[in-house]
């Protein structure tokens, strides 16, 4: 489940949702936990439903929510929105009045993916840049006979043999 969040929160991040979503709410970003773990029902699902009209704009979707609106007209609409776009259901609709779990992040991470592909972005494999190497110094044969000499003699001194 870690893994889910942590790449649904990347995909949020290439569309710039700190700025774009969090900045015009005036708002902090999200941290990787938030929509994987349960916590306060009603407003993680009430930032749940907001980031996911948000994802649908960016993927020329029309769904609104009124905040009128209870939690279940919420889901059911956000449900038949999803089964227009070809979301595969495989769960309960009362997983998402959660607003938090694996069913959230699955939702939210197939509407980042419409969303990225309506920006034409594509998931590569990353480029490393070339690395040089060190250039080596000459090495001087002779300055390292000398010194072993040097060395030699040191110790027959200090042995007493000269």
């Amino acid at each position: 489940m870690h893994a889910v969040a942590e790449a649904l929160l990347d995909k949020l991040r290439v569309l710039d949702y700190e700025q774009e979503y969090c900045g015009r709410k005036n708002i902090d970003p999200f941290g990787a936990e938030y929509f994987a773990m349960p916590g306060n029902q009603a407003r993680q699902f009430g930032e749940f439903v907001s980031v996911v009209a948000w994802l649908m704009r960016l993927c020329n979707v029309s769904f609104t929510v009124d905040k009128y609106d209870d939690a279940n007209t919420s889901v059911n609409n956000l449900m038949l929105t999803l089964r227009n776009m070809e979301f595969s259901l495989d769960f309960p609709p009362a997983k998402l009045r959660q607003g938090a779990g694996v069913e959230c992040c699955a939702v939210m991470s197939f509407l980042c993916d419409r969303a990225l592909g309506e920006r034409r972005f594509r998931f590569g494999a990353p480029q490393y840049p070339a690395e040089e190497f060190a250039q080596e110094a000459e090495v001087d044969d002779e300055a390292e006979v000398l010194a072993e000499e040097e060395e030699v003699q040191t110790v027959m001194i200090w042995m007493g043999r000269t």
